[in-house]
């Protein structure tokens, strides 16, 4: 079946003369869409990847990234030019392997047929041994148990410099993850949190836009919690927020820690600097949602006395000045500390008083106050 559908695809992308890439790609922009050196935006034929926030969205644009970085890439043009947007639809083969159907066929993208068009009707099957096999997004899915029909096609002509690998069979391993909205929850190394972990879940889908308001910032990736054995509370990578199986276990309604994890992910700078800004920043959230936990609000004390003490002190400074100042000083600072532009110079622009007569206002105040 493997060598039809090959057949099949060559004869589909024969008419026209391959295209060698006059440049680079220099930006994988999602699963099935990439953009070259010269700005030309390249839109891959009869497939369609997970959108943005969906399930498999990151895992099909690492896998595009993986198939095209630094590799010799020939385009083909189907039976049209460009799309509606004005990008070109090609059939693209990276140093010999048709990308296109590799992506459908790892269950990283859905066969997607224009306007009932049979050029793309060969993707179908395809598409159905992802399914039988239940790969990506296709894991759990009822599969049918006859192959779709497709147009029977003669053998074609060969095609010269063209070579497309056979890919190796792929084995997956059922992984206990609840998938929603927004938010993804992997429990495989804490079966005992199978539970817990539709609360989290639901805490996730239902705060992230919030998050997003609250710091002026809208295009999150989608989130993936992981339950695991660890000694902090949360901890927040480029990949995922990692949560202590042991923590949650015996502090169940420290739900704040877990807002405070998925600000970061929210926030997303290029640099942890100043750390006491990003994490007090992450703070300040947590209290804006209502998830103080057993603080009745934030404050500075003993072990927090100063501003760039971070979390809550500098939350509740950070609250005094958007309360007296700046109503709008969170998502200045977030956007500044996205464009690593933030200095402190900019509390001045903002309010008219340094950060440090801001700070002698907000002793005086209830910045000191409050209990834990």
């Amino acid at each position: 079946m493997k060598a039809i559908l090959i057949v099949i695809a060559l004869l589909l992308t024969s008419c026209a003369a391959p295209e060698k890439s006059p440049d680079a790609v220099v930006n994988v922009i999602d699963g099935d869409t990439f953009e070259t050196e010269s700005g030309e935006i390249v839109r891959l034929l009869c497939i369609d990847a997970p959108e943005k926030r969906s399930q498999f969205y990151l895992d099909a644009k690492a896998r595009l990234l993986d198939l095209v970085d630094g590799k010799e890439i020939i385009l083909r043009k189907g039976s049209e030019d460009n799309d509606k947007y004005g990008r070109s639809l090609r059939y693209v083969y990276a140093d010999g392997v048709f990308v296109n159907e590799q992506l459908v066929r790892e269950g990283l993208a859905r066969a997607y047929v224009y306007n009932q068009s049979e050029e793309c009707a060969w993707m179908l099957s395809v598409e159905f041994s992802a399914k039988s096999q239940g790969l990506g997004i296709w894991s759990g899915v009822d599969v049918p148990e006859e192959e779709p029909a497709q147009t029977p096609a003669e053998e074609p002509a060969e095609l010269p410099g063209i070579v497309v690998d056979e890919p190796e069979e792929l084995e997956v391993s059922p992984r206990p993850v609840l998938f929603g909205t927004y938010c993804d929850v992997d429990y495989t190394e804490a079966p005992e949190m199978a539970n817990y972990s539709e609360t989290v879940l639901q805490l996730c889908d239902d705060n992230l836009p919030d998050i997003e308001e609250e710091l002026g910032s809208y295009d999150t990736e989608r989130i993936l919690l992981v339950f695991r054995e660890q000694s902090s509370p949360g901890e927040r990578t480029s990949s995922a927020i990692y949560l202590s199986k042991e923590w949650f276990t015996e502090n169940p309604d420290d739900l704040g820690a877990i807002i405070h994890e998925m600000a970061h992910a929210v926030q997303d700078y290029p640099a942890y600097d100043p750390w006491w800004l990003v994490e007090g920043i992450a703070d300040h959230v947590r209290y804006a949602l209502g998830y103080q936990n057993s603080w009745s609000y934030p404050h500075c004390c003993a072990e927090s006395p100063h501003y760039t003490s971070g979390y809550w002190c500098t939350a509740a400074f950070l609250q005094y000045v958007q309360r007296e100042y700046d109503d709008a000083i969170i998502k200045e600072l977030d956007y500044a500390l996205k464009e690593d532009s933030y200095d402190a110079s900019l509390f001045k622009a903002w309010t008219g008083k340094t950060i440090e007569e801001l700070w002698e206002e907000c002793k005086m105040s209830d910045c000191a106050g409050g209990s834990p």
